[in-house]
């Protein structure tokens, strides 16, 4: 199995577990009691697996590398899409903000969790899906004002070499508003990690293609081990899908004496 191969496969595996673990989880706090719906916490986990679907969702499709140049910062593109709509500059540049968008608002998940849970059980808040889609509200709204405002402010440059993964979007200078807002107000992890796994595979020399997938392979599966540990460490969530589990081992093996003793007949 070439690299290409491999990296493809990765993407398509992590999307299927991504979508079906979070939807799991989803319909699994909506139907089980637990402690943590009495402390009002149903909301955050719900939230998680919304931000966790919209980013593995989103990266499936569309993910750009984003790495420093001087004083430019290119976005290598991955996914996809990115074979299928090279010659769509305008949807390049939205698929590029809609990544951006998906991060940023994971990355905003723990400051509206701990304002959420402040209000909660230091200002005596009443705990209600209503408080928290508020104070979420905030961060979506800040973010697509940012995505809007910063969209005039890339530029695409088109496919100029063979190797797959090279179709890119070029930001501008730095000085401009998209990168100043960034850097002022706006968490940089998500621009921190693929940079620092560029300098980690610099310093020992790494072929750009290796850097490239890890990069494409990592962040796709981060929204699996999210809803599966949460599944695992929770007992009644657990306990609800053994017994899903154990109930249609049941039902499959009554089905099969059934369809012997019909057949003795």
């Amino acid at each position: 199995m070439s690299f290409y191969t491999f990296a493809d496969v990765s993407q398509i595996l992590g999307f299927a577990f991504g979508v079906l673990l979070n939807c799991i989880l989803i319909v699994l706090v909506l139907k089980s009691g637990n402690v943590l719906s009495d402390q009002g916490y149903r909301p955050i986990i719900l939230q998680v697996c919304v931000t966790d679907l919209l980013c593995v969702i989103v990266t499936f499709f569309y993910m750009p590398l984003y790495l420093p140049a001087g004083e430019y910062h290119f976005c290598y593109t991955t996914g996809f899409f990115n074979d299928a709509f090279k010659d769509a500059p305008l949807f390049t540049k939205i698929m590029f903000k809609a990544w951006f968008f998906s991060v940023y608002i994971t990355l905003y998940t723990p400051g509206v969790q701990f304002l959420y849970r402040y209000l909660v059980l230091c200002r005596e808040r009443e705990p209600s899906y209503r408080l928290y889609a508020t104070l979420f509200s905030f961060a979506v709204v800040f973010q697509l004002a940012f995505c809007i405002v910063s969209f005039g402010t890339t530029d695409y440059v088109p496919r100029t070499h063979n190797e797959p993964y090279r179709e890119y979007i070029l930001a501008d200078n730095p000085s401009n508003v998209d990168l100043l807002v960034s850097k002022a107000t706006l968490p940089i992890v998500g621009i921190l990690i693929p940079v620092c796994i560029d300098s980690f595979g610099g310093s020992f020399n790494a072929h750009a293609k290796d850097i490239i997938f890890i990069v494409q392979t990592v962040p796709i599966w981060m929204p699996v081990f999210n809803p599966l540990l949460t599944i695992f460490l929770i007992e009644s969530y657990r306990t609800a899908i053994f017994r899903c589990c154990k109930s249609e081992m049941s039902s499959t093996k009554v089905s099969n004496v059934t369809a012997m003793n019909l057949n003795a007949l």
